[in-house]
């Protein structure tokens, strides 16, 4: 069985249920409305711009603003946690979750105000450091190692199908029919055959 999750949240529009954009921006009040934002340098020119660029936002919003548009993307992630949880609690009471290989990824993050950004599109860690999570079945512990492991090494979405190739033992055949493929499967550091 190959089953495929999509959630179009987080993305923009920031619309969680009330309750968790409520919940967040409880939490958010007291912090403050950014991160990672210094005096001077290309902080200094984004907080000064105030039209969009090739769909990346700049500028300054206001710290109001800013606390509102967190804590809807924080409840949006909130929302797809939850949704995940339960497709894997369907999975693990029809008795197949401890059989499946789990790949959980995003394509992108969101600026957040961070470097008085709003969106994706400039490479930084807010933007492009999105996690890669791959759990595997509890019976292939032996060979993958024991899980909770950080492995550091950069992922791009292009490794996803080589990946899910890889697992169901197809890999090869799937590059010798299509060279292009430029993606790498994530398995061999999982094993410990690409170290680090």
């Amino acid at each position: 069985m190959f089953l495929k999750v999509s959630f179009h949240r987080p993305h923009s529009p920031y619309d969680p249920p009330k309750r968790l954009h409520d919940k967040y921006k409880s939490l958010l009040a007291d912090l403050p409305a950014r991160h990672l934002c210094e005096e001077g340098g290309w902080d200094e020119v984004n907080k000064n711009i105030t039209e969009m660029f090739d769909n990346a936002w700049c500028g300054d919003a206001g710290d109001h603003e800013a606390r509102l548009s967190r804590a809807g993307y924080y409840g949006s992630i909130d929302f797809v946690d939850e949704n995940v949880g339960k497709v894997l609690d369907s999975l693990d009471a029809q008795g197949v979750l401890n059989d499946m290989w789990i790949v959980w990824t995003s394509d992108h993050g969101d600026e957040q105000h961070d470097h008085y950004l709003l969106r994706k599109g400039f490479p930084t860690d807010s933007s492009a450091r999105v996690p890669m999570v791959v759990a595997w079945p509890i019976s292939e512990e032996s060979t993958f190692g024991p899980s909770g492991r950080v492995i550091s090494n950069l992922v791009e979405m292009r490794d996803v199908g080589p990946t899910m190739w890889d697992i169901a033992g197809i890999l090869d055949d799937v590059v010798a029919k299509d060279p292009l493929v430029s993606g790498k499967s994530v398995l061999p550091l999982l094993t410990g055959e690409l170290q680090r």
